[in-house]
């Protein structure tokens, strides 16, 4: 083949712009040629942007999980503050819960009186006593005074 009917003639500036002696064949190479070109350079350009693109998910994927982890050991510190404070409330439950015994034993005994359901009916018997009383004594000063 002769140089100067060479395919990429068409880049030399200095050349004659004739397209004398080249065949449809040379113009189907040079296209074939520039699609190689274009699509070489496009997955090159894919090809960089997916590194990027996967250097950014890597990324994101490390801040992800430094954010979980630390979503989780602020949670389970919450959790641990919860129980530690669920115990407290529990050792005081019991204490009120002796207390609560304690007073009951009280209010059963009451003085000797027995436990506290029998407290309204003593009371009503201690005041009809007390009425009758009353009503004996108020009759015999008008018994005295008449």
């Amino acid at each position: 083949m002769d140089p100067s009917r060479h395919r990429f003639r068409r880049e030399q500036p200095e050349a004659e712009s004739s397209v004398e002696g080249v065949t449809e064949m040379d113009f189907r190479l040079v296209s074939i040629e520039d699609e190689l070109k274009t699509v070489s350079l496009s997955s090159a350009m894919q090809a960089r942007d997916f590194i990027a693109l996967r250097a950014k998910v890597e990324s994101l994927e490390s801040q992800a999980d430094a954010d979980i982890e630390s979503t989780l050991t602020r949670v389970f510190d919450h959790v641990e503050a919860q129980d530690d404070r669920l115990e407290q409330l529990f050792e005081r439950l019991q204490v009120l819960e002796g207390h609560l015994k304690e007073m009951g034993s009280r209010l059963d005994g009451l003085g000797g009186l027995g436990p506290i359901e029998t407290l309204p009916g003593l009371l009503e018997q201690s005041l009809v006593a007390a009425l009758d009383d009353l009503e004996l004594k108020m009759d015999t000063k008008f018994s005295a005074l008449a």
